[in-house]
């Protein structure tokens, strides 16, 4: 709370109001109010009306504004509300004004950050349907490839071209995984895995939101450094740091630099991160050319809402869940940074052994197998992806019944239920999702092999299937061997 006369200058402040605006009481009775404080409007940062002025020459009580921002002595700025009303004496004249205001910063900034969550989800689930399309049209394209490069001979001179296609279409394929990957909400889940692979995926993300003018310069060991990790945390981790290295070039030309490489540390080593133990870790850095930071904010850099940005353009938590990702994964994170010389921020991870090989799909099986005419069923509402599988089935030797829904997959099994041998179905349909038909089809024939293949293997979908008993998940993305490896197998199972 603060009082102010007739005329505008403070009479009074209570200890809450000295603490805001940075004034002992001692010093700011007597002064104007707009030298006590200034008020902003948060969202286009421009001078905001003196509520107080208004008070005193209209006699009404002046609710703020939202966004009203309070900027203190020392410049700090702190989100307020509440309202200025009229000080009268006896006789009903104005005397003066009170300003009751709350400091609604936090409350603020946490609606924001929940509001950025929810455009976080909806994105995601915007990127998992967009997902579904696209990479049946890049099915669609990678499937006609192939299906092209078995018809030429190895001299013709199309071959060069329809590579690049092939080539072309992977990574979009492999982007749009990327992207799933990185914007999926799911409990910690620690693998051993080299860090090197995360790295350049991440890094791939990263280069993307760069503009051409910054340099983004990698300095990783070639030797595979493994770790115990969420690779969905250290992708976040990364794109945290690279994403605070850009704000930190302050929109001008730079350079960002990642590294990595192993280190051992002993009883007396200290490293880049102090009071880590002895033993031998993964060190992670990104430095950048930017302004880097004082002193003073140094030492908040990690605590959740502490922003350097303006309103709008951060929420001060990317460094505290860089913080929180370190430390969930028993590592240490430091930053060296001076103002003028730009930042380094250094992570160390343990390091653990390289984890025993176990044979997958990709290593054994992903390779086109000849089929000895088996009949399949296919089921996708995508007509294109539906020949172009049925194509490359059939050439690989089996029998194939291609069903554009899953009504009409329904229908077709249900005639001759003993007629088919394996059914693969698209997860994603109009009528009936993948699961939803798997079940359909379980109830007429229990003992059916079924094969679901979706653009993105979701948690729901996972559980789903290992509740109707299915065994055989296939991403969109993988290529045709490992289609026919796919098929190859689950046949194989049946038959023992």
């Amino acid at each position: 709370m603060i009082a102010t006369d007739a005329h505008g200058q403070v009479t009074r402040l209570n200890p809450t109001a000295e603490a805001l605006t940075g004034w002992p009481a001692g010093a700011a009775i007597g002064r104007p109010l707009t030298e006590v404080f200034r008020i902003l409007n948060g969202q286009t940062r421009e001078a905001a009306a003196d509520p107080v002025q208004r008070v005193l020459a209209q006699g009404v009580t002046v609710g703020l504004a939202n966004h009203t921002v309070l900027v203190a002595r020392n410049g700090r700025e702190r989100q307020i509300a509440d309202s200025a009303a009229p000080i009268r004496d006896l006789a009903g004249a104005i005397t003066g004004a009170v300003l009751v205001f709350s400091d609604v910063t936090d409350r603020y900034v946490l609606e924001e950050h929940l509001r950025e969550s929810q455009k976080m989800d909806s994105i995601g689930t915007l990127a998992g349907g967009i997902a579904h399309d696209f990479n049946n049209v890049l099915g669609a394209i990678i499937g006609n490839v192939e299906i092209a490069l078995q018809e030429l001979d190895a001299a013709h001179a199309a071959r060069v071209n329809l590579e690049q296609i092939s080539r072309a279409s992977q990574r979009a394929r492999s982007l749009v995984q990327k992207i799933l990957t990185f914007s999926r909400n799911e409990p910690q889940q620690l693998v051993t895995q080299a860090l090197q692979p995360l790295i350049e995926d991440t890094l791939d993300l990263l280069r993307s939101t760069l503009p051409a003018r910054v340099e983004l310069l990698t300095e990783i060991n070639e030797s595979p450094l493994y770790v115990n990790a969420d690779a969905t945390q250290m992708q976040q981790l990364l794109m945290n740091l690279g994403t605070n290295a850009w704000h930190a070039l302050n929109s001008s030309t730079g350079r960002i630099v990642v590294g990595l490489k192993e280190l051992d540390l002993g009883e007396r080593d200290t490293g880049p991160v102090t009071g880590m133990p002895a033993g031998r870790y993964a060190y992670l850095w990104v430095s950048d050319t930017g302004v880097g930071m004082d002193a003073a904010t140094r030492q908040r850099i990690f605590e959740p809402f502490f922003t350097t940005k303006a309103v709008g353009q951060g929420t001060g938590l990317g460094l505290s869940v860089v913080h929180g990702i370190v430390k969930t994964h028993l590592g240490g994170v430091a930053v060296d940074t001076a103002p003028g010389r730009g930042t380094t921020f250094h992570v160390i991870l343990p390091a653990t052994q390289r984890p025993s090989q176990v044979g997958t799909l990709d290593e054994a099986e992903a390779r086109v197998m000849r089929g000895r005419g088996q009949h399949v069923m296919y089921v996708d509402d995508d007509e294109v992806v539906a020949l172009m599988v049925e194509q490359l089935l059939q050439r690989a030797g089996y029998r194939v019944t291609i069903c554009q829904d899953a009504k009409q997959g329904l229908a077709a099994f249900a005639e001759t239920p003993r007629a088919f041998d394996l059914v693969v179905t698209d997860f994603n349909m109009p009528d009936f999702s993948g699961l939803e038909f798997a079940a359909e089809l379980a109830r007429i024939r229990p003992e059916l092999p079924i094969a679901i293949s979706s653009g993105y293997l979701s948690d729901e979908l996972r559980a789903g299937a290992r509740r109707l008993g299915i065994r055989y998940l296939l991403q969109k993305q993988n290529s045709f061997e490992e289609l026919a490896a796919l098929v190859h197998r689950a046949l194989a199972d049946a038959a023992q």
